[in-house]
């Protein structure tokens, strides 16, 4: 990924060792736009063909899912 075309602007580590991924934290209160940035970001990766992994919390899981519909009711 070191000198990556599809994602400019953006500069890993290029050590081999510690090259496996870059780990992105969205964080901002309610109404703030947060899922808006997600879904920007992930347009803009799928577009340069960029594997990514977008999860939330609590949710990834089905427990997690369910809890998220308890604290905040179904989406």
């Amino acid at each position: 990924m070191c000198n990556d075309k599809r994602m400019p602007g953006i500069v890993p580590k290029c050590e081999p060792a510690l090259n496996k991924g870059i780990f992105i934290s969205v964080e901002g209160g309610d109404g703030s736009g947060k899922s808006t940035q997600l879904a920007n970001i992930k347009d803009y990766l799928e577009l340069r063909g960029v594997d990514a992994l977008f999860i939330r919390e609590p949710g990834g899981t089905s427990i997690g899912e369910k809890i998220r519909d308890i604290l905040f009711g179904s989406s």
